[in-house]
């Protein structure tokens, strides 16, 4: 699309092979459910999203724009989304659930940010830097993977993990607020921000190493 628009304000559309949006093109899916079964590039143009619009995968797709998108949902369908460059952010409004191996999502250098619960229990998140804000915390199980590349992981809530392997060697830990972490294994990270709140290891074997150096300069 790259002169003239397509608007749909409270239906489903699809677009099974991918698409662009560019030029003066205008892609309105406020409140509707959008589906992607292919790539999609949004260099310019106007696309509009809203906190109802829900975004869902028929194949695996890559989601590239040059501003963020802000989605009520995100349905994965035993599909892997990739967010395709630094300034692809991807907000969800709400839950995200990875629950099959062949599910996924790879941000890459891109924000994630999930204003609701995030379950990773099978499948893959993986990001290479940016932020992932997780403001209702997480759970991790079963045979998932959590990369975090160098990343920035912050927590508003806890986050448990029963299962999977967290890499996170590279990555900050940023607190929003007090929290606890809970883990089957050892936890490694590069840096940790307790921005003046307090962050409570939940188990025996919850252990956590800190490679940079920890700062502690406030007595609350």
């Amino acid at each position: 699309i790259s002169i003239g628009g397509v608007t749909s304000t409270g239906g489903a559309i699809s677009f099974q092979g991918g698409g662009q949006l560019s030029g003066a093109g205008i892609l309105d899916v406020s409140g509707s459910t959008w589906t992607l079964g292919g790539d999609f590039v949004k260099s310019s143009g106007t696309l509009t999203t809203t906190e109802t619009t829900n975004l869902a995968l028929s194949a695996s797709s890559t989601l590239t724009s040059d501003v963020a998108l802000n989605f009520n949902s995100l349905n994965l369908n035993d599909f892997t989304l990739t967010l395709g460059s630094p300034t692809s952010n991807l907000t969800v409004q709400n839950a995200i659930t990875i629950d099959t191996t062949t599910e996924g999502i790879s941000t890459g250098e891109a924000d994630l940010t999930v204003e609701g619960d995030f379950t990773l229990a099978q499948g893959k998140l993986e990001s290479t830097s940016g932020k992932l804000i997780f403001r209702q915390g997480g759970t991790q199980s079963g045979s998932s993977e959590f990369d975090l590349g160098a990343s920035i992981l912050y927590l508003g809530a806890g986050y448990t993990k029963s299962g999977g392997n967290l890499l996170s060697s590279s990555a900050t830990l940023d607190l929003l607020v007090d929290l606890a972490i809970t883990s089957d294994s050892a936890l490694s990270f590069n840096q940790l921000n307790l921005n003046n709140l307090t962050l409570t290891l939940g188990s025996e074997s919850s252990d956590l190493q800190v490679s940079s150096a920890l700062i502690l300069d406030n007595s609350n």
